[in-house]
């Protein structure tokens, strides 16, 4: 889960025009998860790591967990 893009939409694959799709908001997430599903941080905005500096990497995938 993109932390910061809960109830947004998939903005990242624009840009290679992909359809963009509604993601799930906070309440339908707590659902999923009280179903028995498994939640994981990606990322606070589905960054690139591999673009971004070392530090900038660590706190996109900590801020992620840490807000989920």
């Amino acid at each position: 889960v993109c932390s910061s893009d809960l109830g947004q939409t998939n903005v990242w694959d624009q840009a290679i025009g992909v359809a963009q799709t509604r993601l799930m908001d906070a309440a339908q997430l707590r659902q999923w998860a009280e179903a028995g599903n498994e939640v994981g941080a990606h990322t606070r905005h589905h960054a690139r790591l591999l673009e971004l500096s070392d530090s900038r990497s660590r706190q996109e995938i900590e801020l992620s967990r840490a807000e989920l």
